[in-house]
């Protein structure tokens, strides 16, 4: 069986590191976006099995690989220091958590998307 590809869009080194390894050790291939640009270009060739998105990368607000990612039927975890409630609909349709988020429980979470 394959490993199940998550796409990583977070534009912070340091929480890369920490996404990527966690989920590599989980089990998951993991392709990182470190800019909403990167995020498209992946995506025209790629639909992954989950996403871990930022909701602003430095090159903008990710609102548009997030609307992209549900309409492909990709679950995704919101990953951000950002409150929802400041932000559109569409990351509404993921699951959210606050950083600095434990990376058990965002494995967890992943690993529940990807069954289902």
């Amino acid at each position: 069986m394959e490993a199940p590809i998550a796409l990583v869009l977070e534009d912070e080194m340091l929480i890369v590191l920490d996404v990527e390894a966690h989920l590599a050790e989980a089990g998951f291939a993991v392709i990182v976006a470190r800019s909403c640009e990167e995020a498209d270009r992946l995506l025209g060739d790629l639909t992954p099995n989950l996403a871990i998105v930022d909701v602003e990368l430095a090159d903008g607000s990710c609102n548009a690989i997030a609307g992209t990612l549900a309409e492909r039927d990709v679950p995704f975890i919101v990953h951000s220091g950002t409150p929802l409630d400041e932000r559109t609909d569409v990351f509404r349709k993921g699951h959210f958590l606050l950083k600095p988020a434990s990376m058990p429980k965002l494995v967890e979470i992943a690993k529940a998307m990807v069954e289902n």
